[in-house]
């Protein structure tokens, strides 16, 4: 595959990759709250078991779908603010609710 034909596949991937991860942020919201109505740059993928992350979502742009679809899978969408307090505190809080604590 010639240069061009890799930086052409690179774009192509990052446009159908980020259409995907800005569709699933719409469509599933803060799954601690169910807010919908955030923009996607205020939503944050949580890897549920850290031993299973591979790498951040935002890493796997411009890599083939399947990879990030896959790594999507793995993860809880919770707001910027309940993600930023638990990886501060331990303590998942939306809303300013505490919903359960404990480091993970």
């Amino acid at each position: 595959m010639s240069a061009l034909q890799e930086k052409n596949r690179k774009a192509n991937n990052r446009r159908i990759n980020r259409t995907i991860i800005v569709t699933v942020k719409k469509q599933r919201g803060c799954e601690l709250c169910g807010n919908r109505d955030l923009c996607s740059r205020d939503l944050h993928f949580h890897h549920r078991d850290r031993r299973e992350k591979e790498v951040k979502v935002s890493a796997l742009v411009s890599r083939a779908t399947l990879r990030v679809i896959s790594e999507v899978l793995r993860c809880e969408l919770w707001c910027k603010w309940a993600h930023g307090h638990f990886h501060r505190t331990g303590v998942i809080r939306c809303c300013t609710q505490q919903i359960k604590g404990g480091a993970q």
